[in-house]
């Protein structure tokens, strides 16, 4: 397995992390139930570890693709200002989620705190679901703004031209 092939695995991890652990906090607050708020404080860990595997396995997919043809190293450079900046409030996230967690073992989480951390988290996504996008262009020319790319393949007969959108 590639660093490549490993940061495309597990970039997912923050991203649907932190959605799924805000949704699953909002539900815990809406029905004040502090085991299930617990259970999106757990995400939020999660999430935050695995913002450091993506953001520590990130060179070593840039070192694979960035010789490739059709990448743009300016879109990788956007992706990589972005993502120091996904992992840093994520990995923040994770870390005060884990504090509250190890605070409060016993008694219920203040009210207060979750809600900050749900706002939190929905800004958190906000970042995540951006650098997600950037990081998508790095490969994915039809993400790009409006272009589109012909290609043109060479058979043994004949000529096709395929115009992607």
């Amino acid at each position: 397995m590639s660093s490549a092939h490993l940061h495309l695995i597990i970039n997912h991890i923050p991203v649907l992390g932190v959605l799924f652990g805000a949704a699953i906090l909002a539900y815990g607050l809406w029905r004040s139930q502090d085991a299930v708020i617990r259970v999106a404080l757990g995400l939020f860990v999660a999430s935050g570890l695995g913002a450091v595997g993506t953001y520590f396995s990130g060179e070593g997919a840039e070192e694979i693709v960035e010789e490739l043809p059709g990448i743009s190293h300016d879109i990788i450079e956007t992706h990589e200002e972005v993502a120091l900046i996904a992992f840093l409030l994520t990995a923040l996230l994770g870390t005060v989620a884990l504090a509250l967690l190890i605070w409060r073992p016993q008694s219920d989480i203040p009210r207060g705190a979750s809600v900050s951390l749900l706002v939190a988290a929905i800004g958190v996504f906000g970042v995540l679901a951006y650098t997600a996008n950037t990081g998508g262009k790095i490969r994915h020319t039809e993400l790009r703004d409006g272009t589109t790319q012909t290609t043109t393949l060479a058979r043994p007969s004949t000529l096709v031209v395929c115009t992607e959108p």
